[in-house]
């Protein structure tokens, strides 16, 4: 902490012992350099990137992706031209994707968008971590500069006494002054910093979104494509496995077969080794008879010898004596014939054996040779078949491709005509639903509408019959009146007739009644009036009820009418849409079946065709293993001869 407080010490005494104007002129031009420096340094860098994008553009503009050229080209000739490249950021995100996709096979390609997208590039190409800060370094240098200026001046600023504080004051509005100065000029670098990078990155934007657009065009792949591409792999893989699968199956098959091949191939190879052993043995037996020969020879040679010698010494020796020796080496060469003639009778024998037993050997020879060649022929044979059998199997995978490349076809069909039959029955269930609403809601406004004609009818004739209630009522009042007014009448014309006696002072009450006569025959006249009016009203209620009863009656017969057309269309409406939904059932039940029937029928030809292949390959195997049999049989005898042999020898 110490050592900090002194360097700060140091550096304002610096200042100080500068000068408020040397320290002001020199920070500023600190300022202007480093303004100056980081914006060449920058425009330097994305210039050189703007000349690449120009010189690269040439190239891109002849290339063209048409079905012929693969991307893989485009991919070598662009990496061609960035070989000549020193250093650049476009050659580093190149050289990103193109590592990423020298990995990859053919058929997988990668989206180009997050190598060559426009934000991508804006951000590598123009170097935004740099251009981005650039005005707040600037800025950040003002800021310094004012606190540095703040604590020149507060650093000479005392309360001492007047004349100190006076120059404390001046130094501190110096300090002001750079405080001020190196503020304002970070803050107008700042917006010439802004001002230059949006000048720079507008003329490398338009570069840079042609570059974006013509590497989208000729690099990148649709979705759709990708999809086609992972889909074949996909069928390759599994038409693969499927290979796979079929030759391990013949080589499970063919295990056994083969392995009896390789016994019997191993048997064959024992029994000619043993054929092998045996002539060297016959071989051994007259080389050691021809030697006995020579031996006899030999001795015969001996004996003559000794004869010719003997007989000299019995022409010089005693006669007796040679005449005896003579006779007895005679006896005894007579034998040495006889024994010598029975031996070469022997060997004659001998050979004549061998040269039987030789033309036997022959002879089997002769067979086993003839086997061996109908047992080549067969292995042919075996081998053909084996090559028709590879050949049918692979005709059944390429079948079973064409089978699932078919399916895989039929695949969206499928797909498309089960969602048009999804579609259909919900917009028929959607149709359905809506006329059962539509009926049910007229339903309900028809029961309405009964409802409302019932009541008013009940109404209707609730009022009639009140009316015809009052009529009646008011028809007995009016009769019972009429009887009292006739009772009053003759009731009156009794009284008169009392009362005539009495008739000058009952003029008064005469002309009163005359007066109430009057009015009773005016009340008579207005009742009769009446009543035709009432009885018109009262026929004229009737018509009308009766009209409204017939006018109900007929709209009654309307609405049942509308009702039973409404029933009808409904029930046909109703038959119809189960007749559409028994046809798409039948029609769906029979794409389905025809589906099943289809690939039923193609399983089992394949299960037919590999029982064939598979009752083929045992024929041929119990074929083989009858030769293997026979041929076993004939070594056996041929042993058997042999020892026969060698025991007669």
């Amino acid at each position: 902490m110490i050592l900090l407080f002194s360097m700060f010490e140091k550096l304002f005494a610096f200042a100080n012992e500068a000068g408020v104007n040397n320290f002001t002129s020199g920070f500023l031009l600190i300022q202007l350099a480093l303004f100056a420096f980081l914006l060449i340094f920058q425009w330097y860098r994305i210039n050189n990137e703007i000349s690449l994008m120009k010189r690269l553009r040439t190239t891109l503009e002849e290339m063209e992706k048409t079905s012929n050229t693969s991307t893989l080209e485009i991919d070598r000739s662009i990496n061609d031209f960035f070989q000549s490249i020193k250093k650049s950021k476009y050659k580093n995100l190149w050289e990103r994707y193109y590592n990423r996709v020298s990995g990859k096979k053919e058929d997988e390609r990668i989206k180009v968008e997050p190598f060559f997208g426009f934000d991508v590039m804006h951000y590598h190409m123009g170097y935004r971590p740099l251009m981005d800060i650039g005005g707040g370094i600037n800025v950040s240098i003002g800021v310094l500069g004012t606190f540095l200026g703040l604590s020149m001046g507060l650093a000479e600023l005392h309360i001492g006494d007047t004349e100190t504080l006076r120059t404390g004051i001046g130094r501190l509005l110096n300090g002001m002054k750079v405080a001020f100065y190196t503020s304002v000029l970070g803050v107008l670098l700042s917006l010439f910093w802004i001002a230059a990078d949006r000048m720079i990155s507008s003329k490398l934007d338009k570069h840079i979104d042609w570059h974006s657009e013509r590497l989208d065009y000729l690099l990148s792949t649709d979705d759709e494509e990708l999809f086609l591409n992972r889909l074949e792999k996909i069928s390759r893989n599994q038409a693969d496995h499927l290979k796979t699968l079929l030759t391990d199956a013949l080589e499970r098959a063919m295990h056994p077969v083969v392995s009896t091949i390789l016994e019997s191939n191993g048997q064959v190879s024992n029994a000619f080794n043993q054929l092998n052993d045996q002539f060297s043995k016959l071989q051994v037996g007259m080389e050691n008879q021809s030697k006995l020969l020579e031996n006899q020879l030999e001795l015969t040679k001996n004996n003559s010898n000794d004869i010719s010698e003997r007989l000299i010494e019995s022409i010089t020796g005693g006669t007796q004596e040679s005449i005896a020796g003579f006779s007895n080496m005679i006896k005894d060469s007579q034998s040495l014939q006889t024994q010598m003639v029975e031996t070469v009778n022997r060997v004659v024998e001998n050979f004549a054996t061998t040269q039987s037993s030789q033309s036997a050997t022959l002879e089997k020879t002769e067979r086993l040779i003839e086997k061996f060649e109908v047992m080549t022929s067969e292995m042919d044979n075996m081998r053909s078949s084996y090559s028709e059998a590879s050949s049918f199997m692979v005709g059944l995978s390429d079948s079973f491709k064409n089978i699932q490349q078919l399916t895989q076809e039929q695949i969206p069909v499928q797909q498309e005509v089960m969602k048009s039959n999804q579609a259909l029955a919900e917009k028929y269930d959607g149709l359905t639903d809506r006329f059962k609403e539509f009926n049910q809601t007229i339903e309900r406004k028809y029961e309405d509408l009964l409802n409302d004609v019932l009541t008013a009818s009940k109404s209707l004739t609730g009022s009639f019959q009140n009316m015809t209630s009052k009529f009646a009522d008011t028809m007995k009042v009016q009769s019972n009146m009429l009887k009292e007014s006739d009772v009053l009448l003759s009731s009156v014309k009794e009284v008169v007739e009392y009362i005539t006696p009495i008739a000058p002072e009952l003029k008064d009450v005469v002309g009163n009644i005359d007066g109430l006569k009057e009015q009773l025959i005016r009340m008579h006249q207005l009742q009769s009036d009446l009543l035709p009016e009432l009885v018109a009203m009262k026929e004229q209620t009737n018509e009308v009820v009766q009209e409204a009863l017939q006018t109900t009656k007929s709209y009654m017969g309307d609405i049942t009418e509308q009702l039973e057309v409404m029933k009808s269309s409904w029930t046909t409406t109703r038959s119809q849409f189960e007749q559409t939904r028994e046809t798409l059932n039948t029609s769906v039940k029979d794409f389905a079946e025809n589906i099943d029937n289809g690939l039923t029928k193609t399983y089992q030809n394949f299960d037919e065709t590999l029982t064939n292949a598979v009752k083929q390959v045992s024929q041929l195997v119990y074929q083989f293993s009858d030769l293997q049999k026979d041929f076993v049989e004939t070594l056996d005898d041929l042993t058997e001869e042999l020892l026969k042999m060698k025991q007669g020898a």
